[in-house]
Parts: C-alpha cells; structure tokens; sequence
C-alpha cells in the first residue's frame, strides 16, 4: 500500500509540474505577443513625428507639432518639440515638461524624463526632440502638459502647453 501512495504522489507532482509549464508557457506567449503588437505601434508615432519635424520651420524658440492631441485611456502618444535660437548669443538651457493631472506623465524621449539636462544651442540653430504623453487610466477628461525652456533670456516665449482630450 505504501508503494501505491507513493506512486499516486510522484503522479501528482509530476501532473502539477506540466500544469505548471503550459501555464507559464501561456502566459509567455501572451506578454510576447503584446509587446510584438506595441513596438510598431511606437516605431509609427515616431516616425510620424520626425515627419511632422521636418514639415515645420519655426520662428519662435519653442514649437510643438501640434498644440492638442487626442488620447484614449491607457494610450501613449509622441508629438514633436523645436527649439530654436532666434537669438545673437549662443543659447544655454533645459527643457522641463510637467501636467498637473497625476494620471498623465509627459516626459522628454531623449532623456526618458520630465527634464533634459542642459544643453548648448548656437545662434539661429533648433533643436529637435519628442515628448512623449502617457495616460494612466484617469477617465474621460481636457488636461495639459506644459513644456518649458529654462535658460532663455527674459522675454521671450519660453513655454507651449499641449492641449490633451482623453477619450474612453
């Protein structure tokens, strides 16, 4: 009798151990699959975005692509940002994106956060970068991400606000 449980317990074990493996092996080919169905949709809104850089010729220090962007929950979007030295003297500054709403994060693609280190821009020279908006599940709502160039002399339009319309 001891030789039956004992093979009805390594048979359970052994049951529980496959188990195990296709469950892991699911759950594998599933995370696999959403990030193969997410990276080109990143790839796209850059791409979109380099494009949407290279069709505007800015005349202020600060350009966005555009001033408002439509969102679904949990989405991500890309708009591009031009700073431009309309200045004589060469230009020393940083961006700082911020929203005031906690279920948005704006934040720099060149640095991966809400400010880019200090940077050195020559006289009639711009700079291209991307903000990148993501929505973390806050509802049907307007919000604004502002972005700002620390550094510009006093006068000058130092800061754009995006416009954001979350949708469901």
């Amino acid at each position: 009798m001891n030789k039956r449980a004992a093979i009805e317990l390594s048979m359970n074990v052994i049951i529980v151990i496959v188990i195990g493996v296709v469950v892991l092996s699911m759950g594998l080919f599933f995370v696999r699959s959403i990030f193969e169905k997410i990276a080109p949709m990143t790839d796209d809104m850059l791409d979109q975005a380099r494009k949407d850089l290279q069709n505007i010729e800015p005349d202020t220090l600060i350009t966005l692509t555009t001033n408002q962007k439509e969102l679904t929950s949990r989405s991500t979007r890309v708009v591009g940002v031009i700073i431009y030295n309309t200045e004589a003297e060469i230009l020393e500054y940083k961006l700082k994106a911020e929203s005031k709403d906690p279920k948005i994060k704006c934040y720099f693609s060149s640095s991966g956060n809400t400010e880019t280190p200090m940077k050195t821009l020559n006289s009639l020279a711009k700079f291209n970068d991307f903000i990148v908006i993501e929505e973390n599940g806050g509802g049907v709502r307007n919000a604004i991400c502002n972005i700002r160039v620390i550094g510009a002399s006093e006068g000058l339009d130092n800061e754009e606000s995006l416009i954001l319309s979350i949708k469901p």
